[in-house]
């Protein structure tokens, strides 16, 4: 699966909180960096999620690219009481995702 298709696939069961889909997409030493969190493994990242579930997220795609191993996607997140666009840098290794770099503007959680 191409970096593009692996981050969209992620993206989707994401808001779908489909985690066994989305462990299954992730590299064993995981690298995630996000304005809120930071974790080191994918079991660390898929339990974060698993507390906290996105219920009743929606995620739009306004723009995407992919490099090489890397792909680029913008996004407008959306759960109840918080709309925020947010662009997540994804690198793949071995057929998995590696590292996710995520980006967003803390305020509109706020």
């Amino acid at each position: 699966m191409s970096p593009l298709a692996l981050a969209r696939s992620f993206l989707d069961a994401f808001s779908a909180a489909d985690l066994p889909k989305l462990r299954a997409l992730l590299a064993d030493d995981l690298v995630f960096r996000g304005p809120f969190a930071r974790f080191d493994s994918a079991d660390e990242y898929a339990a974060a999620i698993a507390a906290d579930p996105p219920a009743g997220v929606t995620i739009e795609t306004v723009a995407s690219f992919e490099s090489g191993r890397t792909a680029c996607v913008w996004t407008l997140f959306r759960k109840p009481g918080i709309e925020s666009k947010m662009v997540q840098l994804f690198e793949v290794e071995g057929g998995l995702i590696k590292r996710i770099t995520l980006v967003f503007d803390t305020a509109d959680f706020s």
